[in-house]
């Protein structure tokens, strides 16, 4: 909790999961978590369930512990994707469809 962010990005160097026991109505953590390329393990209620893949929800923490050891033996390819899944969140992403919808308006003046 409150880890410097060198603490932080160390730890996610060395991990491979990222665990999430708390229901949260968005997930930021965990869209960061997966931008770095850790498979993310979530309830299947709240707003991460709402991104991450169906394979990594758990309805309880024995489910939670089933999914675990398939998270670890990801390819990294099947992590790249993972990982790629989060850029619809960016800020750049964002501001590219905002602009499409402006161009659109425009172009019906």
């Amino acid at each position: 909790i409150n880890a410097r962010l060198d603490k932080l990005l160390a730890l996610m160097r060395k991990s491979k999961v990222c665990f999430s026991p708390r229901v949260e109505p968005f997930g930021m953590a965990i869209l960061e978590a997966m931008a770095a390329g850790l498979i993310p393990i979530v309830p299947s209620a709240g707003g991460s369930a709402e991104f991450v893949p169906q394979q990594f929800h758990y309805s309880t923490l024995e489910q939670a512990a089933e999914i675990m050891p398939s998270a670890f033996h990801l390819s990294n390819a099947e992590r790249l994707q993972i990982s790629n899944s989060v850029n619809k969140f960016s800020s750049s992403h964002y501001i590219e469809g905002f602009q499409q919808i402006v161009s659109k308006l425009l172009q019906q003046i």
